[in-house]
């Protein structure tokens, strides 16, 4: 999900093949948005030439990112598409080459099937994705803010304690009772760490 909307530019480099609304905005606390891609339908002949996406992501909090792509397979596709990922100041953080003949098959979010492209650290607010796909049909690419490490740190810190403590019910007593004595300051922090 996005904190504050979100706006994403989008382009097609070919109207005649594809033709896309020049952005879109996902709304505050939505994970994503749907729009209509007009979408020539082509033949089985083999594709030829170089066609190049891009889609920028703007006003994204600092962090680790999961960024991922879908098309629709088929026997006549590239299977060299080379996708890369910069941040703000036009670095490269990643690279991949994807095959078009293949279905995407890390994870199926929002009706549709994806491939990951990279896990990247965004700084400056601005991640953009492009791709030179060479026959490739590119629907969508999508991001995904991941958890921070403290989180997952205490998240862990957690699951610790529970489990080396021994039964689940009991354990939750003693953390509740850890808890209120923390709160109350005169009592250890609930996770092993001495006042």
């Amino acid at each position: 999900t996005t904190s504050g909307d979100l706006t994403v530019s989008l382009a097609s480099d070919d109207v005649s093949e594809a033709a896309v609304p020049s952005s879109v905005t996902i709304l505050d606390g939505q994970a994503s948005v749907s729009f209509d891609i007009a979408a020539v339908d082509e033949n089985d002949e083999p594709e030829t030439g170089t066609r190049e996406a891009s889609w920028s992501f703007e006003n994204l909090q600092d962090g680790e990112y999961l960024v991922s792509t879908t098309w629709r397979e088929k026997s006549n596709r590239a299977t060299d598409a080379l996708y890369s990922i910069e941040d703000v100041t036009t670095a490269t953080l990643a690279t991949t080459t994807l095959n078009g003949r293949l279905a995407p098959n890390d994870r199926a979010e929002s009706g549709a099937l994806w491939e990951d492209l990279a896990t990247v650290n965004i700084t400056g607010g601005r991640l953009v994705v492009s791709a030179d796909t060479n026959g490739l049909v590119t629907d969508s690419v999508r991001i995904e803010k991941l958890a921070s490490a403290s989180s997952l740190s205490l998240a862990a810190s957690c699951a610790d304690a529970a489990f080396a403590a021994g039964p689940l019910d009991t354990t939750l007593d003693a953390l509740e009772d850890d808890w209120q004595q923390a709160l109350e300051g005169d009592g250890d922090d609930p996770f092993g760490q001495p006042d």
